[in-house]
């Protein structure tokens, strides 16, 4: 009757060895995809700080009467080098004194990402370059 308690525990705790590995498997494949949803949303994070960023600089400058520079697309400084913005306008229709102002946001290496964010402004703050 030993011998088969011994056998039963070997069986035992080759077993449980099984389903543990096959449990660790299942967890690391969570984890990762769980890190990589982590680094979508950090991008998008960041993606969506620099475009308010550059909105509301452009959107002080015309507030102030300040227009540093009539650029419609440009890249970023250093750390973000690899984000590009550009900006486009569209008419509202029939209402010419105000222009739906779109800035795009691109990241130019690794996984493509894209923000757009759109305001509407006087016309006269829309400079000639961006119609």
């Amino acid at each position: 009757m030993r011998r088969q308690s011994r056998g039963l525990l070997l069986i035992e705790a080759i077993l449980a060895a099984v389903v543990i590995a096959v449990g660790l498997v299942f967890v690391s494949r969570g984890l990762s995809s769980q890190l990589e949803a982590l680094r979508t949303v950090e991008d998008y994070d960041t993606l969506m700080t620099l475009a308010r960023s550059r909105l509301l600089t452009l959107e002080a400058e015309r507030t102030a009467g300040r227009v540093t520079g009539h650029l419609n697309a440009s890249e970023f400084d250093a750390p973000y080098q690899h984000y590009h913005w550009a900006i486009t306008t569209q008419s509202l229709g029939a209402d010419t004194l105000y222009r739906e102002v779109i800035l795009t946001v691109r990241r130019s290496d690794g996984p493509s990402s894209v923000v757009q964010l759109s305001e509407v402004w006087p016309t006269e703050w829309v400079p000639e370059e961006w119609l």
